[in-house]
């Protein structure tokens, strides 16, 4: 099983973008907030263009903050 970080190292690299790590999640970065145990408890990829959420997500056992993401359909249309 990997650790959080390494999560995060390969979301990185599926989405092509460096998370930064927070304090406190910011709703408009692209970053991540990490507990006293380093688990992963806020993730944020805000205008990341994705199509679908990325399937490490489901890893992160104890992400409390929600994913903030606009996902662009193929027309254009963002949705929140």
């Amino acid at each position: 099983m990997l650790t959080d970080l390494e999560i995060i190292a390969q979301l990185e690299k599926r989405i092509g973008r460096k998370l930064e790590r927070l304090n406190k999640i910011e709703w408009n970065s692209v970053s991540y907030q990490l507990n006293y145990q380093q688990q992963i408890i806020g993730l944020s990829l805000y205008e990341c263009k994705l199509s679908e959420l990325p399937a490490e997500i489901v890893q992160l056992q104890n992400l409390q903050t929600g994913v903030t993401q606009r996902f662009r359909a193929a027309h254009g249309t963002s949705y929140p």
